[in-house]
C-alpha cells in the first residue's frame, strides 16, 4: 500500500501515445509508445509491455488542445458539490454522445458585476478522450489529471510575462515542419492551430508566406471571439531559423521569446515525441496535482476516499496508544493509591470525569443530523407540484437551510392548498428553531415561462436548524 512508484506521463502527440519517464540526461525518456487508435478500437488489442510500466505511475496525461472545449455560464450558488452538479447537468445535455464528459472537466468561478458569477467550465469535449481513459484503466493505468500544450504554455506564459492576464496574447511556436498558433484573452486560453510548413529548398519567403495569411485569419477570428484585438504575438523557434526574416515575412511586431519563457528544446529525436511539450522539465510537470488541466472526478473521489481510510487507521492506531497509554496510567495510580494514598490534587476520579465529559462532547456532535438527511426530510415534505432547484444546507458556523424550487397550480385553490401543505409538512418534519410560516416563503412569478401550461412561480425560503 506504501510502495512508492517512479513518476511520469503520457502524452499523445502526431497520434502517437508514449509513455514518458524522467532522464537524468535528456530530461525525458520514451519509455514505449503506440498509435492512438489501437487503444480505441474494440477488435485491437494492445499487447502493454507490463514489466516496463509497472514502476511508474502515470498520473498526468497530455492530448491534443483540439480534444479540450470550454463554455462559460452563470449560477448564483457558491457551494462546491451545486456547482459541480450543474456543470455536469450542462455537459449532458449539451453533448448527450459523450457521456465521460460528465467526471472529465474543471471549472473557474469569477465574480462580475451585480453580484453575477460565471463559471467558466474546462472539459474533454471529443470522445476519443473518455474512450481511451475507459481503455487505459483496463490496463490499470489511469491518468488522474489531463492536461494539453496550450495550458502548459498558458501558466509559463501567465508566470513570465508581464500583463499576461489583461490582453490578447498570441504564440507561434515553429517546430520542423509544423508551426502551432496557441491564443490566449485575459489570461486564459481561447484556441489553437497547427499549420503545417510545405517543405522546399527555396528562399524562406515562400516557406512563410501561408504561415503569414494563416496568423492573420487567426487573429481575426480571435477579434470576433473575444469583441477585441490580438495585442501581441511571441516567436519560439530552433537556433537554426532565421527569426528576423520570419519576424519580416510575419510583419505583425512580433517579439522572440527570452530564454526565460521560452527555455531550450530537448533532442530531436524527444521533440518529434513531445511537440509543443518538449521544453517542459520534469520539474514542471511533477507532481501532477500542481499541472493546469482536468480532473478526473471519479478517480479523484477514490482517491480522496483511499487516503481518508489510511488516515483514519493511523488516527485509530493513535487513539488506541493513547488508550492503551491512559490504561497504564490509570493502572499505576491505582496500585500507587493502595500502597501510599492520594491528596486530593492526585485523585483519579477527577481525571476520570474530565474524559467523561469529552465523551458526553463527542456524543453529542454525533448526534446531529447530516446535511443527507436533512435533504431527505425536506425532499419528503415537498408536495407532488413543487419541485425544488437548489438546496444549500450550511453547518458551520450555525446550522441552516436555504431552498429554492417552483410549484405550478391552474388556481389559487390549488397554490393556496399546496403552500399550506408545505408549511405544515415543513414544521412536522425538519428540526427547526423556530416555525416556518407563509409569510416567510418569497414567491414570484417565474420568468420565461410564457410556454408552460399552467401558470409557475418561483419559491425560496429559508430556515434555521437545530
Amino acid at each position: 500500500m506504501f510502495n512508492r512508484k517512479k513518476p511520469g506521463f503520457i502524452i499523445i502527440h502526431n497520434e502517437e501515445l508514449s509513455f514518458m519517464a524522467p532522464d537524468s540526461k535528456t530530461g525525458w525518456q520514451c519509455i514505449d509508445s503506440f498509435p492512438v487508435s489501437g487503444f480505441l478500437t474494440p477488435d485491437t488489442i494492445i499487447d502493454l509491455p507490463d514489466k516496463k510500466l509497472k514502476d511508474y505511475d502515470f498520473s498526468l496525461m497530455i492530448v491534443p488542445d483540439f480534444w479540450l472545449g470550454n463554455r462559460t455560464y452563470e449560477f448564483h450558488s457558491k457551494d462546491k458539490n451545486a456547482i459541480e452538479s450543474f456543470i455536469s447537468r450542462k455537459l449532458k445535455q449539451e453533448y448527450p454522445d459523450n457521456p465521460e464528459i460528465q467526471t472529465l472537466f474543471s471549472y473557474k468561478a469569477i465574480n462580475r458585476e451585480k453580484k453575477k458569477q460565471e463559471l467558466t467550465a474546462l472539459f474533454l469535449q471529443d470522445p476519443k478522450a473518455g474512450e481511451l481513459c475507459s481503455s487505459l484503466s483496463r490496463h490499470s493505468i489511469r491518468p488522474v489529471r489531463i492536461s494539453s500544450p496550450a495550458l502548459l504554455w498558458n501558466r509559463r506564459l501567465a508566470d513570465t510575462v508581464e500583463s499576461f492576464d489583461e490582453t490578447g496574447t498570441g504564440l507561434v511556436y515553429l517546430f520542423e515542419n509544423e508551426c502551432f498558433l496557441l491564443f490566449y484573452h485575459q489570461g486564459n486560453y481561447l484556441f489553437s492551430r497547427t499549420i503545417p510548413l510545405p517543405e522546399t529548398d527555396e528562399d524562406i519567403t515562400s516557406r512563410f508566406e501561408s504561415l503569414s495569411f494563416e496568423i492573420n485569419q487567426s487573429a481575426y477570428h480571435f477579434s470576433q471571439r473575444t469583441k477585441s484585438q490580438l495585442s501581441r504575438l511571441f516567436l519560439i523557434a530552433s537556433e537554426d531559423t532565421d527569426t528576423e526574416r520570419v519576424k519580416e515575412i510575419i510583419g505583425r511586431g512580433i517579439t522572440i521569446l527570452d530564454e526565460a519563457t521560452g527555455k531550450k528544446r530537448y533532442s530531436d529525436k524527444l521533440s518529434r515525441s513531445l511537440g509543443l511539450c518538449a521544453d517542459f522539465t520534469p520539474e514542471e510537470l511533477i507532481p501532477s496535482e500542481k499541472v493546469p488541466g482536468i480532473s478526473d472526478r471519479i478517480l479523484k473521489n477514490e482517491i480522496e476516499i483511499k487516503k481518508i481510510q489510511i488516515a483514519g487507521i493511523i488516527i485509530g492506531v493513535f487513539l488506541l496508544l493513547i488508550l492503551g497509554s491512559e490504561f497504564l496510567f490509570l493502572h499505576n495510580i491505582e496500585r500507587s493509591e493502595t500502597s501510599c494514598g492520594y491528596t486530593e490534587e492526585e485523585n483519579p476520579k477527577e481525571i476520570i470525569e474530565q474524559y467523561n465529559e469529552a465523551l458526553d462532547t463527542l456524543l453529542y456532535d454525533a448526534e446531529k443530523e447530516k446535511p443527507i438527511s436533512v435533504i431527505g426530510r425536506l425532499a419528503a415534505s415537498l408536495p407532488g407540484n413543487i419541485t425544488f432547484s437548489s438546496i444549500e444546507v450550511e453547518v458551520d458556523p450555525t446550522r441552516s437551510l436555504s431552498f429554492r424550487g417552483s410549484i405550478k397550480a391552474e388556481d389559487v385553490e390549488v397554490f393556496n392548498t399546496a403552500l399550506t401543505h408545505l408549511v405544515a409538512n415543513i414544521n412536522n418534519n425538519m428540526k427547526c428553531s423556530g416555525t416556518l410560516s407563509i409569510d416567510d416563503l418569497e414567491i414570484e412569478l417565474a420568468e420565461n415561462r410564457e410556454k408552460q401550461d399552467k401558470p409557475v412561480y418561483d419559491i425560496s425560503f429559508y430556515l434555521d436548524l437545530i
